[in-house]
C-alpha cells in the first residue's frame, strides 16, 4: 500500500506576553461602569431617594413636636396646614382621621393654618371636630387662620394664639363671570361698594344718570343676589359657631353683633385680627400660648411651610402623632361662595 503524503498541520505561533514599554497595543478591557459617574436616570433616582429620606426625617420631627404638645396639654393633636382652598375634598380627607374611631377624644387640639375656602366646608370640618370631642375642642393658630378658617376657629371652645397668630374677617368671596368668559373671585362686599358708588355719583350729578344706567344694564342681577345671600349665609354660620364655641354662654344679641361685625365691618378681606384685638374688640375666648407650646406650634408651622416651598405639588398636610395625609392639587370650586 502506497502511503499518501498528508499535509502537515500548521502550528500557529502563540502570542508573546505583552511587555510594557515594547510598543505593543493591548486589547481593550471591558468597561467598568461601577467606577464611573452613574447615568442620568440613576442620579435622579439617588436624588429622589435622598429627598424621601430627608422628608421622612422631617416628618418624624413634626410628629415628635406634636407629641410634645399632646404631653403638655394632655390632648390629642391634629395638624391641618394648607395652601389649598378649604373645600369638600379637604373635609373628606380630614374625616378619615375619625373614620373607624368609635371613641371620642377627651380633649382635641387642632393646629390650624389656612387662608380660607368654602364656608360650608369650614362649618362641616368644625362640626366633625366637635362631634368627636367629649370635653374640650381647641384651635391653635401658629400663623394664619383667615376667612373660612376663622369661621372654623369660631366654633372652638378656646382659641390659642401667640405673637404671630392672626385671624380675620369672615366676609365671603364669590365668583363672578368676566366679559372674556373667565371666572374671577371677588369679595362679595365689592359688589355692594360698586352699587353704592353708582348711587352716590348719580345723586351728586343727576346728569350722569344715563351713563351709569347703561353700565348697570350690563350687571348680572344673579351676582347681586348671590352677594346678598353669601353675606347672610356667612353671618348665620358665624352666629351658630360662636354660640356653641368661643362665645358660648354669652347673650344672643352680643353673639349676633360680633358675627355681623366680622362679616361686614372691615374694608379689607385680609384685615389682621391678632390675639389682643380678638379679646378686646370681640371678647372671644382667646388664650395666650405658653412659651413651650408656642415654640412647638411655631416649629411645626415653619417645617411644613418649608415642605410646601420645596415641593409645589404639596397643597395640604394633615398630620397626627402617628399618621399623615398629603393632598396635592385641589378641585376647582367654581360658582360657590367662599370666605
Amino acid at each position: 500500500m502506497n502511503n499518501t503524503n498528508r499535509p502537515k498541520k500548521l502550528e500557529l505561533p502563540k502570542p508573546s506576553p505583552i511587555q510594557p514599554g515594547l510598543g505593543t497595543t493591548p486589547v481593550a478591557k471591558n468597561p467598568d461602569f461601577t467606577k464611573k459617574e452613574p447615568p442620568r436616570f440613576s442620579l435622579k433616582m439617588q436624588k429622589r431617594k435622598a429627598m424621601e429620606q430627608v422628608m421622612e426625617y422631617q416628618r418624624n420631627q413634626v410628629k415628635a413636636l406634636i407629641k410634645n404638645i399632646e404631653k403638655e396639654r394632655a390632648s390629642n393633636v391634629i395638624v391641618y396646614a394648607s395652601r389649598n382652598l378649604l373645600n369638600a375634598n379637604e373635609v373628606t380627607n380630614f374625616y378619615q382621621l375619625f373614620s373607624g374611631n368609635s371613641e371620642k377624644f377627651e380633649k382635641l387640639d387642632l393646629i390650624l393654618h389656612s387662608n380660607g375656602g368654602i364656608a360650608d366646608d369650614a362649618f362641616k370640618m368644625c362640626r366633625l371636630c366637635r362631634q368627636h370631642t367629649d370635653k374640650k375642642f381647641s384651635v391653635l393658630v401658629p400663623y394664619k387662620a383667615k376667612s373660612a378658617a376663622t369661621l372654623l376657629a369660631l366654633g372652638a371652645d378656646e382659641l390659642v394664639m401667640g405673637p404671630a397668630s392672626e385671624i380675620g374677617p369672615v366676609d365671603p368671596m364669590i365668583f363672578v363671570n368676566l366679559q372674556d368668559g373667565s371666572k374671577h373671585l371677588v369679595p362679595a362686599h365689592s359688589i355692594k361698594d360698586g352699587l353704592d358708588f353708582f348711587e352716590g355719583r348719580i345723586k351728586a350729578e343727576p346728569k350722569t344718570a344715563l351713563v351709569y344706567s347703561q353700565l348697570l344694564e350690563n350687571l348680572d342681577l344673579t351676582v347681586v343676589g348671590a352677594y346678598q345671600r353669601a353675606i347672610e349665609s356667612s353671618k348665620q354660620y358665624a352666629e351658630t359657631l360662636l354660640g356653641d364655641g368661643l362665645m358660648k354662654g354669652k347673650p344672643t344679641k352680643e353673639v349676633e353683633e360680633v358675627a355681623k361685625s366680622l362679616s361686614e365691618k372691615y374694608k379689607s378681606h385680609g384685615f389682621v385680627i391678632d390675639r389682643d384685638l380678638a379679646r378686646k374688640e370681640y371678647s372671644l375666648n382667646v388664650v395666650d400660648a405658653p412659651d413651650t407650646i408656642w415654640e412647638n406650634m411655631w416649629q411645626i408651622y415653619n417645617m411644613i411651610d418649608v415642605w410646601m416651598e420645596e415641593d409645589p405639588q404639596i397643597g395640604t398636610v394633615i398630620m397626627t402623632s402617628n399618621s399623615e395625609a398629603i393632598i396635592s392639587t385641589p378641585p376647582k370650586e367654581g360658582g360657590k361662595s367662599q370666605t
